[in-house]
């Protein structure tokens, strides 16, 4: 059979069910070798095509925005946490309510969604639900003791959600975040892929939506890319990386930070020696100087 043929008809399996190579072998009549390269091509064709949809959506239903961050002394940043596959977030929480941010951001990936990946193995679990009813959980327990807005960037798992919502005509009430997560009723801003989040001198992203793929050395290669202060989470890694850059005759330091994630080692990527938990705590002592922790979590002790 033709080799395009084959592509396109996996593609339409990946679209319906989740397939791997020894399923592809038989029924295809194909080598394991062979079935794995055509599978690997056709992943990569549907993870382009699913961009593709997630920008088309989310230009259709919302406009890009930026939301300005006032330079306040105290900025947590919690990102990565993949409910139900989080870390023990209690002590945590108790260090923030001690902490008194002035702003809380969660930074993307907050919920898994697992159950509706196209790269989903078991499929015992089932995990939409439990990860809405958690996120709500998290967001009630920070409301114990700030009163400020939440920010909720989206990340690539929350993307996996408006796709799905989206293919789903019947959870059409709920294809905005704001109403599945009573964005109202919690006093939460959510940022989409779009939006630009920033102080006047530090930018936030989550990190998908910046297209990196080095894990290892994320940090650096966001210095390379945008030579200016940033912070993101996405690679599951703590990294930080400091250089200087000439401008009008001073040399200035600019940095990238990327946080350590809130979840266990997903199942889908064991395979990933560059783990860490922890999260970013930004704090300004005036509005141009500022220093970021970032901050290890081992074994429920917070290493400040």
């Amino acid at each position: 059979m033709d080799k395009d043929f084959l592509i396109q008809e996996i593609l339409k399996l990946l679209k319906t069910e989740n397939v791997g190579r020894k399923t592809i072998s038989k029924l295809f009549n194909l080598s394991e070798r062979k079935a794995s390269e055509l599978l690997a091509i056709a992943k990569y064709l549907l993870e382009k095509e699913t961009k593709i949809q997630i920008e088309d959506i989310e230009e259709e239903t919302h406009k890009a925005q930026k939301h300005y961050l006032q330079p306040k002394p105290k900025i947590a940043i919690l990102s990565d946490i993949h409910f139900p596959f989080n870390i023990n977030l209690d002590p945590i929480l108790t260090f923030l309510a001690k902490y008194e941010p002035d702003t809380i951001i969660l930074n993307g990936d907050i919920v898994d969604f697992y159950e509706i990946s196209m790269f989903s193995k078991d499929k015992t679990i089932n995990d939409i639900n439990i990860g809405i009813e958690k996120t709500i959980e998290l967001i009630k327990n920070i409301r114990s003791f700030y009163k400020n807005t939440i920010y909720y960037r989206i990340g690539n798992h929350e993307e996996r959600l408006i796709k799905y919502l989206w293919n789903n005509p019947s959870f059409k009430d709920y294809l905005e975040f704001e109403k599945l997560f009573h964005a109202q009723e919690y006093n939460i801003k959510f940022v989409y892929k779009q939006d630009l989040l920033f102080t006047h001198n530090i930018n936030i992203f989550h990190g998908n939506e910046l297209n990196l793929k080095n894990v290892k050395y994320a940090a650096e290669r966001l210095l390379e890319r945008f030579s200016c202060n940033i912070i993101i989470g996405h690679f599951h890694n703590k990294q930080e990386r400091v250089k200087y850059k000439l401008e009008n005759g001073e040399y200035i330091p600019i940095g990238a930070w990327v946080a350590g994630c809130l979840c266990q080692k997903p199942l889908y990527s064991a395979h990933n020696t560059y783990f860490s938990n922890g999260f970013i705590l930004l704090e300004y002592f005036d509005e141009n100087f500022f220093q970021v922790k970032n901050i290890l979590v081992i074994k429920d002790k917070i290493l400040v």
